[in-house]
């Protein structure tokens, strides 16, 4: 009588443990729902994702021969019901298990794929997946991706997903900030950080006011923070100043 019910809580309890850091629990509720749905004849690959965990939990517990089953039963389970949605999801978990020289491939066609789909939750992890490896390679598509998939996430109450990508954003600004800041942005970054207002900031470096909005705007989205409380743990976290910082902080 609680047939949708039944398999969707196996799902969530298996969500559950993962987060508690019991990856074997979780992937034995993930498979018994998988069973419980192949007896009734349930070939719909999008009523549960049980099949996408269950490859990234396999990956996780180092068995990839089985994470590739996995992923490959899910593409024929999405092959079957050919919507934008089964097909990212598809995608998305053959890139869980592809090769270094496949992954960012794959990822990018699921995020393309997924965003022609309803299922924002799904996209929004595709595009934090291809932030991410994007990242592991140093490479600055990974910046508009993960601002991505943080937009998304945060607009439809993605918690878990939005975290995920502020992490990774502000991971990516350590990397990179300090070199993509131009030199109008830095300072009045800097100054924004230590208090100073728009208009102060206007008279210290002989600026409009329009102009330190433009310039904080910039910096915002490049450094992945918000508002100027960001902006200060930001500069917290990179004790180290340029000289230009210094001698404006002496001139004041």
């Amino acid at each position: 009588d609680c047939f949708w019910e039944h398999h969707h809580h196996l799902t969530a309890l298996a969500l559950v443990e993962r987060g508690r850091g019991r990856p074997e629990q979780a992937l034995r509720l993930l498979e018994r729902c998988g069973t419980s749905l192949e007896a009734a004849g349930v070939g719909n690959p999008v009523f549960t994702l049980w099949w996408l965990h269950s490859t990234e939990l396999l990956m996780l517990l180092d068995r990839p021969g089985e994470a590739a089953q996995r992923a490959e039963h899910g593409q024929e389970l999405a092959e079957r019901w050919l919507t934008p949605r089964s097909m990212g999801l598809g995608l998305l978990a053959r890139s869980i298990v592809a090769g270094p020289s496949d992954r960012v491939e794959l990822l990018t066609e699921s995020a393309r794929v997924l965003a022609r789909s309803s299922d924002r939750h799904a996209h929004a992890l595709a595009e934090l997946h291809l932030g991410t490896e994007l990242l592991r390679r140093s490479d600055r598509g990974a910046h508009p991706r993960l601002r991505t998939a943080l937009a998304t996430a945060a607009r439809c109450g993605l918690g878990s997903v939005a975290d995920q990508a502020r992490r990774a954003l502000r991971s990516a600004a350590d990397r990179h900030a300090p070199a993509v800041l131009s030199q109008a942005e830095r300072p009045v970054a800097e100054l924004a950080a230590a208090g100073k207002s728009n208009r102060a900031i206007a008279d210290t470096l002989c600026l409009t006011a329009r102009t330190v909005e433009y310039h904080l705007t910039n910096v915002y989205r490049k450094l992945g923070v918000t508002g100027r409380a960001g902006l200060t743990k930001w500069f917290a976290a990179h004790p180290s100043q340029p000289a230009s910082a210094r001698a404006l902080g002496d001139a004041s």
